[in-house]
């Protein structure tokens, strides 16, 4: 049966404005804890935290800062330029961090990025069409009980 819709994105991104009080750093030690609270929807399986600890030599994460505080982040393949995660404190959403994150892996990855499993009721999705991402396929997660 189907559990949820989910959209697939990419383009060709073009730098925004951004806001200049927030510095992007790679992280190297990942607090999933603090990541998850700024979570809305949890991401499906493929991009779950276990999957992203089991495969992450694979994956670059990255960080937003205010001060000193982490804001948001964004975990990419820089081998696709698919990004796996992306996400920003309630707090500081509609403050162009989640730009920022953007402009910062567009920069990494040539412009081109995607985005894939996006959950329909997301804010993402909206975000997403706003920096000029082309929503290219709508897919279904399926469960089936055993």
């Amino acid at each position: 049966q189907k559990v949820r819709e989910l959209n697939c994105y990419k383009g060709t991104f073009e730098s925004k404005d951004v806001n200049q009080n927030i510095e992007i750093k790679k992280l190297d030690d990942v607090n999933w804890e603090k990541m998850k609270s700024f979570w809305d929807i949890k991401p499906t399986w493929q991009y779950s935290i276990d999957t992203m600890i089991r495969s992450e030599s694979i994956y670059q994460t990255v960080g937003a800062f205010s001060k000193a505080e982490l804001i948001g982040y964004a975990i990419v393949n820089p081998q696709s330029g698919r990004i796996s995660q992306i996400a920003v404190s309630k707090d500081y959403r509609r403050k162009k961090v989640g730009t920022l994150l953007v402009n910062y892996m567009a920069e990494q990855f040539e412009n081109k990025l995607s985005m894939i499993n996006v959950d329909s009721n997301s804010n993402l999705n909206n975000f997403l069409i706003q920096l000029g991402f082309s929503h290219t396929l709508i897919q279904h997660e399926m469960k089936m009980d055993l």
